[in-house]
């Protein structure tokens, strides 16, 4: 990964076991970097490799923090309750994981919640079978010189979006973007900056 250790940065997060994607935005929007955190995992996996695979991904999220300089905000995915599937109980200690280490180096975090990303990028929050590739596209119609792999670095892409346009960086909006803005848990202390909307392009 290359080195942004000098600079300001929102950073957003896509929790997952096997793909957390990750991506980073610098606060004059000409910096923008997607990452994925990769794992595998079994079913009968013991309560030792479990955690292994957590702390080996909670590793791999410290490396990335430490290339970039001063993350103003963090925006991670919240918990999807209704989704089955997995280990929701890994999932959760791999979502607390990566919350611990942000507020262990003092970085604010906000918390957007599925339903609410889904509304950010496509206007509605319900999700049907093409919501992951409507999604992919509303991401890449505001960020088109990005090349992101897969869903999970597009998710997190948005994710980083919207933690700039909170706070008033020179970022791509829409007009359902505010809207879809307030559903989202914000960290007292973060400023409210007025976001400036590309209204033809909405």
């Amino acid at each position: 990964m290359t080195d942004y250790s000098t600079g300001h940065w929102v950073l957003g997060i896509d929790p997952s076991l096997t793909a957390t994607g990750l991506s980073w935005i610098d606060a004059e929007a000409t910096t923008v970097g997607v990452q994925t955190l990769r794992s595998t995992g079994h079913n009968n996996d013991t309560l030792a490799q479990r955690s292994a695979r957590i702390d080996t991904l909670a590793q791999g999220f410290q490396s990335t923090l430490e290339h970039l300089g001063v993350i103003d905000l963090a925006v991670i995915e919240g918990p999807s309750h209704g989704s089955k599937g997995g280990s929701a109980w890994d999932r959760a200690g791999l979502w607390w994981a990566y919350v611990s280490i942000l507020f262990d180096r003092g970085i604010q975090v906000a918390v957007c919640v599925p339903t609410t990303r889904i509304k950010w990028a496509t206007g509605s929050g319900k999700a049907t079978k093409s919501t992951k590739s409507d999604v992919a596209v509303a991401a890449v119609r505001l960020w088109p010189d990005v090349s992101a792999d897969g869903d999970n670095e597009w998710d997190a892409l948005c994710l980083a979006t919207i933690g700039a346009q909170r706070l008033g960086w020179p970022v791509p909006h829409r007009a359902h973007h505010v809207h879809a803005q307030t559903a989202i848990v914000w960290p007292e202390l973060l400023p409210v900056a007025t976001p400036v909307i590309d209204l033809e392009a909405s």
